[in-house]
């Protein structure tokens, strides 16, 4: 690839293993692996430290790790990211699209890691803008507002801890094809149409 389409990319994983492997992937496919991190603190902090194109999620065994930096990942900025999966995985691909996944890649694979930087580069292009940059962001920070609300309206209701509420919301997204965003939104707006529990707080 020319120099002008180099990007710096972060890469995330719970394993330093793989963070190596995907380094050396992206070496490959011509760009500049700027970090990579373990933790969800540390991927922040390496966001604003550097201020990679793009970012590499490592996707494998059990997802919650990968679905926590996303989360992160998605709150630190508005920068593309793509998730390097082990095996093809529908679920965990409708809900990383929640989270601003832009491309998927075998894990190993260079080729398809390739293909998706490319795509993450033309992405990165596309919300190069400021104002087009903090409206995406406002709109994906509603989002998770409304996600971490319909969970504490679900937890209160059912009497039930954050990881069932959000399964909840995951299964009914699934089962009727829409986004968790739009579930979680419905769970909100049906909310005010219920009688008040005695001793629950009023709507905010």
């Amino acid at each position: 690839m020319a120099d002008d389409s180099t990007l710096r990319v972060l890469i995330a994983d719970d394993r330093s293993d793989i963070m190596d492997r995907l380094a050396g992937l992206v070496r490959q496919a011509g760009h500049v692996p700027v970090a990579c991190e373990v933790g969800v603190a540390e991927t922040v902090a390496a966001v604003e430290r550097e201020a990679p194109d793009v970012a590499v999620v490592g996707v494998h065994g059990d997802a919650r790790h990968a679905l926590d930096l996303l989360d992160a990942l998605s709150a630190a900025g508005d920068l593309p990211i793509i998730a390097a999966l082990d095996s093809e995985d529908d679920e965990f691909i409708a809900d990383a699209a929640e989270r601003g996944v832009v491309a998927h890649a075998a894990l190993f694979d260079v080729e398809t890691l390739a293909a998706a930087l490319r795509l993450a580069r033309t992405r990165s292009r596309q919300l190069g803008t400021l104002a087009e940059r903090v409206r995406r962001l406002q709109e994906r920070m509603g989002s998770r507002a409304a996600l971490e609300r319909a969970k504490g309206v679900l937890m209160e209701r059912h009497d039930i801890a954050e990881p069932e509420a959000y399964e909840l919301l995951r299964r009914r997204a699934r089962e009727e094809r829409r986004s968790i965003t739009e579930i979680a939104n419905a769970v909100l707006s049906a909310r005010r149409l219920l009688p008040r529990r005695p001793g629950a707080p009023g709507e905010r």
